[in-house]
């Protein structure tokens, strides 16, 4: 539980500072940054807590996959507001649909 939450403050501080540094040119609301940084994260664990597949303990390193997906969904809102505006709607089943790869791509690790 403890690795889920610094997980999630490392999302919400990464995506944070890309927010900031693209403030100038393409604006971040406040939903949006939330939508972007805790969505994949929270699919994961709710998926987990459905214990769907099994998992160990071992599994948690997906966390830092669900950091990634955050990020990289960020980037590419930020790089793409000029030729397709991505919006909260498409953000969002980005989210869902990285969250949803890693959790059944990826297998069953041994503890």
């Amino acid at each position: 539980m403890i690795l889920l939450v610094v997980v999630a403050v490392a999302s919400l501080g990464l995506n944070g500072l890309l927010c900031v540094v693209a403030r100038q040119k393409f604006p971040c609301r406040l939903y949006q940054y939330i939508i972007i940084s805790l969505m994949p994260i929270l699919i994961w664990f709710v998926l987990l807590l459905l214990n769907i597949k099994s998992k160990s303990l071992s599994n948690l390193v997906e966390l830092f996959w669900m950091l990634g997906i955050s990020v990289v969904i960020n980037i590419a809102r930020i790089t793409l507001h000029k030729t397709y505006a991505l919006k909260t709607r498409d953000i969002l089943i980005l989210g869902c649909i990285g969250a949803l790869i890693v959790y059944f791509a990826y297998p069953l690790l041994p503890e």
